[in-house]
């Protein structure tokens, strides 16, 4: 497939498609990033004459894909110093590049920024986001409060997954039991959640009278 593409590429090149055609250039870059490419990539999205969202995140989308969060964040600031507003799939990106990297701090500020400076209002996807990272981190009354804010909460059973995983690595007995209970609200036969709950028993068990 490398081969193909490469030979693709270069008959672009030589008709001067590349700077005509934004959704080709895009799809080279895609073609680059699933061929594990990404200097190439790199190299044809710098190139583009013209560049949108759709171009951007898919660069962005390539690095976060190998764990290379920092390239995610320095894509993220070319993009908007360039004047390209990110959308919803971009912040997605750019959360779980927080979240792997454990950055609630800076994950905090992209998630404010979506609504303030972009007006996008976060989905449960972003929010869910956070609500991990700050599970993982062991704060728990955050990531209650995150996602009490989210305006869509009554429908997460994700983000209440995520405090059930949460309250097992940490122990929180009383809060595993409120968010199995708004989980089983929003689905009465939610499985995960039972399944959840019976590992935070079984985990602190010992202590539990």
């Amino acid at each position: 497939m490398q081969i193909v593409g490469c030979l693709i590429h270069c008959r672009i090149i030589d008709r001067g498609m590349l700077e005509k055609d934004i959704v080709l250039g895009t799809s080279l870059v895609d073609m680059y990033i699933k061929c594990n490419m990404l200097v190439e990539a790199q190299q044809v999205h710098d190139e583009l004459h013209v560049r949108n969202v759709v171009s951007w995140n898919a660069l962005i989308v390539g690095y976060a894909q190998r764990g290379q969060s920092e390239n995610v964040f320095d894509i993220f600031d070319r993009m908007v110093g360039e004047g390209t507003a990110p959308n919803m799939v971009t912040f997605i990106v750019i959360l779980s590049a927080c979240n792997r990297r454990g950055l609630y701090s800076m994950s905090q500020s992209y998630l404010e920024a979506m609504s303030k400076d972009y007006g996008i209002v976060p989905s449960n996807k972003h929010h869910n986001c956070v609500i991990d990272l700050l599970g993982k981190a062991g704060q728990l009354d955050k990531a209650v409060n995150v996602l009490k804010e989210n305006p869509f909460h009554y429908t997460n059973l994700v983000a209440c997954h995520a405090i059930l995983g949460a309250c097992r690595k940490w122990g929180d007995v009383n809060l595993a039991r409120e968010a199995f209970e708004h989980a089983l609200q929003l689905d009465e036969k939610d499985s995960v959640a039972y399944i959840l709950m019976s590992h935070v028993y079984a985990d602190v068990q010992p202590n539990v009278s």
